[in-house]
Parts: structure tokens; C-alpha cells; sequence
């Protein structure tokens, strides 16, 4: 049995997986794959980011026009607090129907707030929190 892989490290049972490779060589291997895939091109990150932004977006019924559209029209800021998105990227607000129904741009917080709000057993159960604390 061999004591070294071809890059020189020791053939140990702590450096040997199952298929009788290098654990060394595979970590370096894999480093340089994430490298040469994430690090090095930006260009392959923003296109992956797009894309799966743009399927997220049709997925809930809006398209990046739409987007652009929509955050005009409510003069870049969110339809239910009306305060402006600023350096924040707008949450695609939707009905959860089928097909979902676009509704308007939140911020990610008033989105949050909205699906919560949206259970009216949560709205009972926040009220009665309120009023036991004096609000």
C-alpha cells in the first residue's frame, strides 16, 4: 500500500475517505473549484443572483419590469407604511393564491408584518398581549 498520494501527503486513516482518497487533495481541489466559481467571477455571481431573483419574482406573479413599474408608481416607496426603501431592495408583496396575484412593493419588514397580520388568530393573540402589558 502506498504511504503518499501523488501531492505528497501521508495515506493515514484520518487523511483516507471511503474510496481511498486524499482528504487533503479533495479539500484543495474543492477550494480551488469555489475559487475559480465565486470568488474570481463576479460576473458568473451577479448573473446567478439575477436569475434566481428573476424565477423567485415569476414564481410569485411579478416580472422585473413590473417591479420597476410598481416602485415608480409608488414613488419608490412601500405601499403600506409609505416611507421611502432607501439602500433596501423592495419585497414583491402577493396574494397567495393560485396563480399568485401581485399587490404591491413592502419592505421586508412590513412583508413580515403583513403575513402575521394576515392570521386573524394572530391579530387576537397580539391584541390580548397588548392590553395585558397596558397598550
Amino acid at each position: 500500500m502506498k504511504t503518499h498520494c501523488k501531492r505528497g501527503h501521508a495515506r493515514t486513516p484520518e487523511n483516507v475517505d471511503k474510496n481511498k482518497s486524499c482528504i487533503e487533495c479533495l479539500k484543495l481541489t474543492e477550494k480551488k473549484r469555489y475559487k475559480e466559481r465565486y470568488t474570481s467571477d463576479t460576473e458568473f455571481k451577479n448573473r446567478h443572483i439575477k436569475s434566481s431573483r428573476k424565477s423567485a419574482l415569476n414564481r410569485t406573479g411579478w416580472t422585473p419590469e413590473l417591479v420597476e413599474e410598481t416602485k415608480h408608481l409608488q414613488n419608490n416607496c412601500c405601499d403600506l407604511c409609505k416611507q421611502p426603501f432607501e439602500n433596501e431592495k423592495p419585497c414583491a408583496d402577493h396574494a397567495h393564491n393560485n396563480p399568485p396575484t401581485p399587490r404591491g412593493l413592502l419592505h421586508n419588514r412590513c412583508n413580515s408584518m403583513l403575513g402575521a397580520v394576515e392570521n386573524l388568530e394572530f391579530r387576537i393573540l397580539a391584541l390580548a398581549y397588548l392590553r395585558k402589558w397596558g397598550k
